[in-house]
């Protein structure tokens, strides 16, 4: 990710309000989220131009211009994220589509086969069922969710004693939530929804549709445990900026909008507060080296370098996410990272990592082995990713994400036995160094050879002479691949002299595999 001058920051707290309140919120939330519905009918299936509801709407259902680019807005969220998610979907499915193909292919029970054909078929039918809608861009939103809606048929087995109780959950998920939207040339940073600090705590000023009993509602006693101090600040710019647009001053650079979104669920309303927050001067340095971060499963490998790429520092950051509840993985990831960036503001250095994206391995999970499926299901990599990029915003850290192409065949060969490193730090010190753009050139031991022991000459046109860096380590790693790691780990294990042997080499024996490999000489020979 590349350095950003701000970010969207996004707080949330709990309210209690009256009786009277509480039957205005929500009559204030069925009115909006109506005007959603049937905005996204007039939008999206019957195709009318924007320009031709938005007075309709105003005279219709009594409301104001903001609060229909609120519900507008809010819309246009969901339509783009069902897209997004559209595509996705896509990309998935052809994935498992040709992961399955090739599964089958291997097997022999009939049975497996036929179940896994079956399967195969209503994934090829989801799949040319999501092309015809992309193509012919329909967009598909279930307001209240559709889990929700399909409880309906069976109600008893999912909780509700009659359909007449799921009906009433339907029509309270559907109309749980209002959102209005904001501008930093308003009072307050919004109009519609204005915040104004009141002592230790904040006082809350809603302006309703027209339509309803009241057309104001005021809630006292909002405290935020945490974003407290940033949005008060954020009031403050916004005010700052309303008194030097009267004085005709310079006040352009001033100001935040203030977004807020009020959700009812179970314990009641909560109310979440949007604002821009400016990234603070920069502590970290580029000119005076780096901390590169390999993320794995359990552990995070964290790798200090100076101005000319040399390692000076190493360090591990070990969690474990896996049989966890979501809020205890964040705790976790949030320790973690906050370790992370202490390091990195103490260093006065940026922080660098690979570019990854698990979506491809995590669609065939399926079709692998329960092991390999339960480790990958629990790594947080978005989540890690995401705590990361916030936190060092916060402290004035920049953060970059770099290629990962074999920074771990790069880390084993080249650093892991000359400093004596895990394979986890070997490759967060890669993966610093790629920032800079260090050479990594093949170690000379390593050079990949014919078979009269000499260096390969590459026969090629002039033009095409050199060949990139990474060509070599495609090579070593089809080399490594090819080297019969069951057949050896087996000879291993029931000879004891040759077990000593490799050890004195370096190599870790597990059943079936070699974890580190420290000399990789023997392999290639």
């Amino acid at each position: 990710m590349q350095p950003i001058t701000s970010r969207k920051f996004t707080y949330q707290t709990r309210f209690g309000v009256s009786d009277e309140h509480e039957e205005l919120l929500l009559e204030a939330a069925s009115l909006l989220s109506k005007v959603e519905r049937t905005l996204f009918k007039d939008l999206y299936q019957k195709k009318r131009a924007i320009n031709e509801l938005k007075a309709t709407y105003l005279k219709q259902y009594g409301i104001t211009a903001r609060q229909f680019n609120s519900c507008k807005i809010k819309l246009e969220g969901k339509v783009l994220s069902c897209k997004t998610l559209q595509s996705d979907r896509i990309l998935n499915l052809e994935q498992k589509i040709i992961k399955l193909d090739k599964h089958i292919k291997r097997l022999n029970d009939p049975l497996k086969i036929h179940h896994k054909k079956r399967r195969l078929s209503s994934l090829k039918t989801q799949y040319e069922k999501l092309v015809k809608d992309k193509k012919e861009g329909k967009i598909r939103i279930c307001f209240g969710s559709r889990k929700l809606f399909n409880q309906q048929f069976h109600p008893e087995e999912n909780g509700f004693a009659t359909k007449d109780e799921w009906k009433k959950a339907w029509v309270q998920a559907r109309s749980s939530s209002f959102f209005l939207v904001g501008s930093k040339d308003e009072t307050c940073g919004n109009q519609s929804c204005k915040l104004m600090k009141s002592g230790n705590s904040l006082t809350l000023f809603v302006r309703l549709p027209n339509t309803l009993s009241s057309k104001s509602l005021k809630i006292e006693n909002l405290s935020f445990a945490y974003g407290q101090e940033e949005i008060e600040k954020a009031l403050e710019g916004n005010e700052l900026r309303r008194q030097l647009r009267l004085l005709k001053k310079p006040y352009s650079h001033l100001g935040t909008a203030v977004n807020c979104l009020f959700k009812k669920d179970q314990k009641g309303w909560r109310i979440f507060v949007t604002i821009d927050e400016k990234q603070p001067l920069a502590k970290s340095q580029n000119n005076c080296g780096v901390i590169g971060l390999d993320i794995n499963i359990d552990r995070i490998a964290l790798a200090e370098t100076d101005r000319f790429g040399n390692l000076i520092d190493k360090k591990s950051f070990l969690f474990a996410t896996y049989g966890k509840s979501t809020n205890q993985s964040k705790a976790v990831i949030g320790d973690v990272v906050k370790q992370i960036t202490e390091v990195a503001c103490l260093k006065h250095k940026p922080l660098v990592i690979e570019k990854l994206n698990f979506e491809k391995k995590k669609q065939s999970l399926r079709e692998e082995n329960n092991a390999y499926s339960r480790m990958l299901s629990s790594f947080c990599y978005r989540q890690l990713i995401a705590s990361i990029g916030s936190r060092a915003f916060r402290e004035g850290i920049e953060v970059y994400e770099v290629n990962p192409a074999f920074t771990s065949i790069i880390g084993r060969t080249k650093f892991m036995a000359r400093y004596g490193l895990s394979t986890h730090i070997s490759a967060a010190l890669v993966i610093g160094r790629r920032l800079d753009n260090y050479s990594e050139k093949l170690p000379c031991y390593l050079e990949i050879t014919d078979n009269k022991n000499s260096r390969s000459a590459f026969f090629l046109p002039e033009r095409n002479r050199k060949k990139h860096v990474w060509s070599s380590y495609r090579e070593l790693t089809k080399k490594l691949k090819t080297a019969n790691v069951l057949h050896v780990s087996t000879i291993i294990r029931s000879s004891r002299k040759l077990k000593l042997l490799c050890d004195s080499c370096g190599f870790d024996i597990l059943p079936g595999r070699l974890r580190y490999v420290n000399s990789l000489t023997e392999l290639l020979g």
